[in-house]
């Protein structure tokens, strides 16, 4: 799997999870923790104090998930190697399909307009359609190696292996343009996000930052993780806004927020490895959630600061997502998805 190394960043702009109409929960409280400039705090050593473990509402066995993504009123969640995508209904808890056909090797899955589509590495991106739970045979399958994805500009943005971004007619499935951003191939996979103004790449090999106009299909301007974290430094107050308002990296050793319009650096927050983990973030409104080293985190956006701190099961936590009431987790070491009686 593309488990992607400590610079692997995730931005999470246009696709926002939503919340749905589960029956409510109740959450645990986490253990207060004083907000603090420093990753965590180191409790006096006469007053340790000890993360609550996360309640798990409900789990599922899922071979080597990649990711847990929120749709049409569901909870899907691609197989890495099986080349199937289970969906849950967040209402019951129960599977309600594990749909055959999806990507090979899938790295992320999206919903656009009325449709669900799943990346793959074998010439078989395609879309599931959430009426039948089956794999669209209306179009063909978009070519090529390919990994993150996006929607904006009525298009679907894909990166591929060799370092291009693909534009895909998502009525089509044909490639309108493939832009390279980088030499080579990739060896650390990054996102791609579309804001209101424009694309963005986050080559993490390089530890770039790549702005894409969608009116030329052109780079415009590559800017390096050390820059955007040197201008967040400067910075003297926090911004205003919701945290879906930014682009979120978590590399370098700390949470970065940057302009979508400008792409400028505008806070960063130092990360311990056991909070940083594989560097997969999930965003919402009020709240940046992390995945660590068995914990999970939530940053405060109006503060910045870390102000609940979870203990999960063993593992790497590859991803996270908000929905429904609930934090759901995918740990890819255990073959294990979890909702979580947390509310985010």
């Amino acid at each position: 799997m593309n488990t992607r190394k400590l610079l692997v960043s995730v931005l999470i702009l246009v696709s926002v999870l939503l919340a749905a109409c589960a029956p409510a929960t109740t959450p645990l409280a986490p253990t207060a923790i004083p907000p603090t400039s420093a990753p965590t705090v180191a409790p006096a050593a006469e007053d340790p104090v000890t993360p609550p473990t996360a309640k798990v509402i409900a789990e599922w066995k899922v071979n080597n998930p990649s990711g847990v993504y929120i749709g049409f009123d569901s909870v899907w969640i691609p197989g890495h190697h099986d080349k199937t995508t289970t969906r849950i209904d967040p209402a019951t808890n129960q599977v309600i399909a594990v749909i055959e056909g999806t990507g090979d090797h899938a790295e992320q899955a999206l919903a656009v307009g009325d449709v669900f589509w799943v990346t793959g590495q074998q010439d078989d991106t395609t879309w599931v359609d959430p009426k039948t739970n089956t794999v669209t045979t209306n179009v063909p399958r978009v070519p090529g190696h390919l990994h993150y994805i996006a929607y904006g500009f009525n298009s679907l943005w894909i990166t591929t292996a060799d370092n291009k971004l693909d534009r895909v007619d998502p009525d089509t499935s044909q490639i309108i343009a493939s832009i390279p951003y980088a030499e080579g191939y990739a060896d650390c996979h990054g996102f791609v996000f579309a804001s209101t103004t424009a694309i963005w790449v986050d080559q993490c090999d390089k530890a770039e930052l790549i702005k894409i106009d969608p009116a030329t299909n052109s780079v415009v301007s590559k800017r390096p993780y050390a820059t955007l974290i040197d201008e967040a430094k400067t910075q003297t107050t926090i911004p205003s806004g919701k945290g879906t308002d930014f682009i979120w990296i978590s590399a370098v050793g700390g949470l970065l927020r940057i302009d979508p319009n400008t792409g400028a650096g505008l806070t960063f927050l130092p990360l311990t490895p056991e909070q940083q983990g594989d560097a997969f973030l999930a965003v919402s409104d009020q709240a940046i959630w992390f995945g660590g080293l068995g914990q999970i985190d939530r940053l405060n956006v109006a503060t910045n600061q870390i102000d609940a701190t979870y203990i999960t099961d063993p593992g790497t936590i590859i991803h996270l997502a908000i929905g429904f009431g609930s934090v759901w987790l995918e740990n890819y070491d255990r073959n294990l998805v979890q909702r979580l009686d947390v509310a985010p």
